[in-house]
């Protein structure tokens, strides 16, 4: 095996206590596991986010939904994006709840499982600043009212999003967007609340007071959110050398050849490239680590290769090399390519190719990516 990544799901229940200790006993947990679980296994950690008592996972596709009812996961699960009306029945079929935006979805799911017979739990999403997917605060009133009109509809939440959590200003605006649509809801029926949930990970620090009825964390599972203290990185991505080679001052390092070496160097070869997910933007600025020594990644990322400059390590053939984790005393993270690349570690991680091998275990804290 050239390429391989070891996930700790200890590390992941880990996280997930790290987060209990920030919210109130009563708040519950709606953990994001969009994007092949942010590149960390889709199925595996779901399984293991349903045994530590998630009270729910959020996903972005019905065929995610899907993949997780396959896998004979219990826990309540909602898709967090669009849901097109071919795919109400699939909602229906796996007992799946939906985020609701428009009464034409409104209207179409209404008929669906009246059809069916089998009621719908929904999620309505309110736009309270980001002016992606969403209401207007104000039309809260109208579609609550037409959701309560059909009988097979259940409003089970009403939830937002943050735009910018750092943005203290901006995000308490937003809250206040969102409590203004709670004001409408309790006139409508102080006795039947709907549940309301808005902080996501690094909100969940900042912002105690937009907790409401639940949290949804995502990339704060997975270790990769630097607010929240115990979280460790549950991701550890290794390949090997494939070639060494010796060249001389001055030389051309691959393609467009934006490197040059500056003395007689020795170039090696590892097997990953952009098409596996490690960023071309990472060209002649990441870092990787070969038995705990830092070296440069140099010249062009290819689609499936990269070149790395290990003079003076006598490095050979066949020797690892981790590209995100531990190696020997140091560590590289996904912030690290995150803030190299120009990028978030959201994406750093979402994007590594869910066919490179994936190795689940539960190591302990000090056995982690050693």
């Amino acid at each position: 095996m050239l390429t391989w990544i070891n996930i700790d799901l200890g590390a992941i229940g880990n996280n997930l206590r790290r987060i209990h200790e920030h919210i109130d006993e009563e708040t519950r947990v709606i953990a994001v596991v969009k994007a092949n679980a942010y590149g960390h296994g889709l199925t595996e950690v779901g399984n293991k986010l349903w045994q530590e008592g998630v009270d729910m996972l959020a996903v972005s596709t019905v065929d995610e939904a899907i993949a997780l009812r396959i896998a004979k996961i219990k826990v309540p699960i909602l898709v967090i994006g669009y849901t097109q009306p071919s795919e109400y029945q699939r909602v229906i079929e796996h007992s799946l709840r939906i985020t609701v935006f428009s009464k034409e979805e409104i209207e179409t799911l209404a008929q669906v499982a009246e059809s069916a017979h089998q009621p719908v739990r929904v999620h309505l999403k309110i736009d309270t600043g980001m002016h992606r997917l969403g209401i207007n605060p104000a039309e809260t009133t109208d579609y609550v009212n037409l959701i309560n009109q059909k009988p097979y509809l259940i409003l089970e939440a009403v939830f937002s999003h943050f735009a910018e959590a750092d943005n203290v200003i901006y995000s308490r605006n937003q809250i206040k967007e969102i409590e203004s649509a709670l004001f409408q809801l309790q006139q409508i029926d102080a006795n039947a609340m709907p549940m309301v949930h808005l902080a996501a990970s690094k909100s969940i620090i900042k912002y105690p007071e937009a907790h409401f009825d639940a949290v949804r964390p995502g990339i704060a599972l997975y270790g990769l959110e630097d607010t929240i203290p115990g979280l460790l990185p549950a991701l550890r991505w290794s390949t090997k050398i494939v070639q060494v080679r010796r060249v001389n001052e001055g030389a051309s390092v691959g393609y467009s050849l934006t490197y040059k070496t500056k003395r007689i160097s020795s170039l090696a070869v590892i097997p990953v490239g952009y098409a596996d997910g490690y960023p071309r933007s990472l060209s002649n600025k990441a870092q990787v680590l070969i038995n705990g020594k830092r070296v440069g990644v140099v010249g062009r990322i290819c689609m499936n290769q990269a070149i790395i400059d290990v003079t003076g390590l006598n490095a050979k053939v066949g020797e690892q090399v981790v590209l995100i984790g531990k190696s020997v005393g140091d560590i590289i993270r996904a912030q690290d390519l995150a803030r190299w690349a120009g990028t978030n570690p959201h994406e750093i991680v979402a994007r590594i190719s869910p066919y490179i091998f994936r190795n689940f275990h539960e190591l302990k804290e000090d056995e982690f990516s050693a």
